[in-house]
C-alpha cells in the first residue's frame, strides 16, 4: 500500500504538471486555498496554512517547521445570451450559450520556519484567469475575443516574514508572473462597394506572453489572544505582451486585400490590478469567524489594444477595445466550527460589486454584481490534513445594450446593427480539494 508521504508527493507533481496549462472563468481568482475557499476567502487574518503566502504572508509565523499544501480548484460555468433582434444576424429571443467545459486550476505552497523570529514561503498558483469560448456561428462573433479568449497566469511568489513582536509578524514578498493571452474573433469578409457580396467570415487569433514583476506586503497583529488583524497588499504588475495576429480565410474583398492574410506581430500592454484586503478574524471556544474587505484597482484596465504596423497598413486601424473598468470592493463573512478535534465545518457569504461598467460590458467577462456562497469541511489525519469546499457564484450580468457590438464606424450600421441582448444570469461553481503536509 503506498504510504501517505508518497501519494502527497504524487499529488504535488500532479498539481504543478497542471499549473501551466489551466486557467479560469473570471479575470481574478479568489480560491487560492481550499479551506479559505470554505470560508468564501476571508482567510487574511486566519492565516494559519501555508497558503498564507497569497492571503497574507505574514501568517507563515504561526506555522512550524516545514509545510507544504496543495489544491486544485475545478471551475465550472453557465452563461447563456439572449439576443434582441437588433443586429443583422440577431433573432429576437434566440438564446446562444457558451461553452460550458470544466477548467482545473491548482496551487502549491510551501513553508519553513526557521526560528522563532524568521519564517519563508513560497507560492505558485494562478491568480488572473479568463476562459470564455462562444459559437463561431454566433452574432457577437465580431467582437475583439468574441469567439474565443484566454488569459493564463502562472504566479511564482517567494517570502519572507519576520516577528519582532509575539504579538506582530510582518511580511514583504516579490510576485514573478507570466501572462498569456489567446482572443479570437471573426473578419467580417464583405464588399464595401456591395453589401450583398457577402465571403466565408476571416479568422483572426491574437496570442502573446509576457513575464514581469511586482511586490507584496503584509502585517499580522493580534490584538488579544482571541481576536487577530491582518492586512496584505500587492503592487500592480504591468504586462508588456508580445505576439502575433494570426488571420486565415479565403477569397478576401478589398479594401482588406489578400496582403491581410498570414501572421502579423503584434505588441500589447495590460495592467493588472493592485489589490488590498483587511481582515478580523475572532477565535472563540470551537469559533472562527471572519470578516474580509478586499479592494481591486481594475481602474488600471482602461482600454485593450493591440497594435501591429503591418496589420495597421492593410486595415488603416488598430485593434482596440475600450474597457473603463473600475475599482471594486468584495465583502466576506465567513465562520469555521470545530465538530470534532479532528474535524471543521466551515461556511460564508461574500458579495462582490462590479468591475465593468455597462457601456463597456462584453461578452468576454460577462459579470456585474456578483453573490457567492461557499461550504466547506477539513479532516486531520496525524499529520495530514485534507479540505474540501464548495463555491457558488451568482451574477447579477443582465443587459447587454452598449457600442461594444456595433460595426457602424467599419462596414455601416445599415448593414450590421449593433449586437444588443442580456445575459442570463451567469453562474459558475467551484469545487475544491486539496492536502496540507507537515513534515
Amino acid at each position: 500500500m503506498i504510504s501517505t508521504k508518497k501519494l502527497f508527493w504524487l499529488v504535488l507533481l500532479l498539481v504543478v504538471s497542471l499549473t501551466h496549462a489551466a486557467y479560469a472563468d473570471g479575470f481574478k481568482i479568489g480560491e487560492q486555498s481550499v479551506k479559505a475557499s470554505g470560508m468564501v476567502n476571508a482567510f487574511t487574518a486566519q492565516a494559519d496554512k501555508p497558503s498564507a503566502v497569497y492571503y497574507n504572508p505574514a501568517g507563515i509565523t504561526q506555522l512550524n517547521g516545514l509545510q507544504f499544501e496543495t489544491g486544485v480548484s475545478a471551475f465550472s460555468s453557465s452563461v447563456t445570451f439572449k439576443s434582441a433582434g437588433t443586429s443583422y444576424w440577431g433573432t429576437n429571443g434566440e438564446t446562444t450559450s457558451a461553452d460550458d467545459d470544466v477548467i482545473l486550476v491548482p496551487h502549491v505552497y510551501a513553508t519553513y520556519k526557521l526560528n522563532e523570529c524568521w519564517s519563508f514561503g513560497f507560492g505558485e498558483y494562478t491568480n488572473f484567469g479568463l476562459g470564455t469560448t462562444w459559437p463561431d456561428d454566433w452574432e457577437g462573433r465580431y467582437i475583439t475575443g468574441g469567439v474565443n479568449a484566454e488569459v493564463k497566469t502562472i504566479n511564482l511568489k517567494p517570502v519572507i516574514a519576520y516577528q519582532p513582536l509575539k504579538n506582530l509578524s510582518i511580511a514583504v514578498g516579490a510576485d514573478i508572473q507570466n501572462f498569456e493571452v489567446t482572443l479570437e474573433h471573426k473578419i467580417l469578409n464583405v464588399d464595401p462597394t456591395n453589401s450583398a457580396n457577402v465571403g466565408k467570415d476571416l479568422h483572426a487569433k491574437l496570442n502573446g506572453d509576457s513575464w514581469n514583476t511586482g511586490l507584496n506586503f503584509a502585517v499580522l497583529y493580534w490584538i488579544t489572544e482571541n481576536l487577530k488583524l491582518g492586512a496584505s497588499y500587492q503592487t500592480a504588475i504591468e504586462q508588456e505582451i508580445e505576439g502575433a495576429v494570426d488571420i486565415s480565410g479565403t477569397h478576401v474583398y478589398a479594401p482588406l486585400q489578400t496582403s491581410l492574410i498570414g501572421s502579423h506581430d503584434a505588441t500589447a500592454k495590460v495592467e493588472l490590478p493592485p489589490f488590498f484586503t483587511m481582515g478580523l478574524a475572532w477565535m472563540y471556544e470551537k469559533w472562527t469567524v471572519e470578516f474580509d474587505v478586499e479592494w481591486v484597482g481594475w481602474s488600471t484596465y482602461d482600454k485593450l489594444e493591440v497594435e501591429s504596423p503591418t496589420l495597421e497598413a492593410v486595415t488603416q486601424k488598430k485593434i482596440s477595445s475600450t474597457k473603463n473598468w473600475e475599482d471594486s470592493w468584495a465583502y466576506k463573512l465567513g465562520a469555521q466550527y470545530g465538530l470534532t478535534e479532528t474535524l471543521d465545518l466551515r461556511a460564508g457569504v461574500c458579495y462582490d460589486a462590479a468591475t465593468a461598467p455597462l457601456s463597456t460590458l462584453d461578452p468576454l467577462v460577462p459579470s456585474q454584481d456578483r453573490w457567492l456562497m461557499s461550504l466547506g469541511a477539513g479532516i486531520e489525519l496525524s499529520n495530514f490534513t485534507i479540505d474540501a469546499a464548495y463555491v457558488l457564484v451568482l451574477d447579477n450580468a443582465d443587459e447587454f445594450n452598449n457600442n461594444v457590438g456595433n460595426y457602424a464606424e467599419s462596414f455601416g450600421k445599415a448593414y450590421l446593427g449593433n449586437v444588443t441582448g442580456s445575459f442570463d444570469s451567469p453562474k459558475v461553481s467551484v469545487f475544491c480539494l486539496g492536502l496540507t503536509y507537515k513534515l
